[in-house]
């Protein structure tokens, strides 16, 4: 394999390691969202505001990793899902009568 050829397929791989980070962070995150509500709902609001902080903290790293994609159709998957888990977040936000900050995913 030439040194071209290796250097294309390590770029390649390191794609979809970010993507695949990408992937399990909007999952990870959307799970922190989730589990935010149940606190919620068992009245246990300090535990729901320490999960939906990690639920915000793996949204702004999303934001700020998802423009470095290549690939134009990847980065739209992702920036769908990123405004899918926003919208779950302030939902959230609002059962717990806190102001979420704006955040526009294209930033």
């Amino acid at each position: 394999m030439s040194d071209q050829e290796q250097l294309e397929s390590l770029i390649s791989r390191s794609e979809e390691a970010r993507l695949d980070f990408l992937r399990m962070d909007l999952e990870l995150s959307k799970t922190f969202a989730d589990l935010a509500n149940t606190e919620m709902e068992i009245g246990e609001l300090n535990a729901a505001r320490r999960v939906l902080a990690k639920a915000e903290r793996g949204y702004a790293t999303i934001q700020r990793m998802v423009l470095n994609l290549d690939d134009p159709h990847q980065q739209n998957e992702i920036l769908q899902r990123l405004g899918e888990l926003r919208a779950a977040i302030d939902t959230a936000h609002q059962r717990l009568g806190v102001r979420s900050m704006p955040q526009d995913p294209a930033q």
